[in-house]
């Protein structure tokens, strides 16, 4: 797989859905958006094709000016409808393959929080793209997303997903609006379940990826569970 491209098609129809998600900061079709980074990942059941987009969004001020922010939208595509996914669903455009057309949300699909847990668990860089997991050395247990896989419908500006394959669990955060530089939440807990603490939840890993902005690369940490 290529590292993923923003197709016209996809990106007319992310314009449509991306205002209708709580997450996203805008809540208007008058947006301009951009492609800053993208990195694909494997799905070894040969299901989909899994992708994350790193977006671009600039909006216009009152004031004049302009505000822009970086939003990380992962998407599977599929042959055809898939079964479950109803809700996830964001429609049908020609992404990376002409032939999967049916695009979803995929922080719902088990196939691509699956992959995104493996780089974590096996601190791989991404096949495509710029992007690394990290692993946080300790006795607790990554999961597999062989079990449930159920996404938390409350939260505001990010998006968790429990994963429990019945011998261990953990929550999957994406954070949807990135900023540059270490997430202190990554690196405190990071810090404390290095130390043993047992006072707060543990944090197993975290993938770390990279953007273009203004013309230069910036990076960003992403937590995992």
């Amino acid at each position: 797989m290529n590292q993923p491209i923003l197709t016209p098609a996809l990106t007319s129809l992310l314009q449509e859905w991306l205002p209708r998600q709580r997450w996203f900061p805008v809540k208007t079709p008058d947006f301009e958006m951009s492609q800053a980074g993208s990195l694909g990942l494997e799905d070894p059941s040969g299901h989909a094709g899994l992708a994350v987009f790193l977006l671009r969004v600039t909006t216009q001020t009152p004031d004049g000016g302009t505000r822009t922010a970086v939003v990380q939208v992962p998407l599977s595509f599929r042959h055809a409808p898939a079964a479950g996914m109803e809700r996830a669903l964001v429609g049908q455009a020609a992404g990376m393959d002409p032939s999967r057309t049916w695009v979803y949300d995929a922080v719902h699909d088990p196939d691509f929080v699956g992959s995104w847990l493996e780089l974590i668990r096996h601190e791989e860089k991404a096949p495509n793209g710029t992007a690394a997991g990290f692993r946080v050395p300790g006795e607790f247990r990554l999961p597999t997303a062989r079990g449930v896989v159920k996404v938390l419908s409350g939260e505001q500006s990010n998006s968790s997903v429990i994963v429990d394959d019945g011998d261990s669990a953990a929550i999957v955060k994406f954070f949807r609006v990135l900023s540059e530089g270490t997430n202190p939440e990554v690196e405190v807990g990071a810090a404390l379940t290095a130390a043993g603490t047992s006072e707060v939840p543990a944090t197993l890993g975290w993938v770390r990826g990279e953007w273009l902005g203004h013309g230069l690369p910036a990076s960003t940490t992403a937590k995992g569970p």
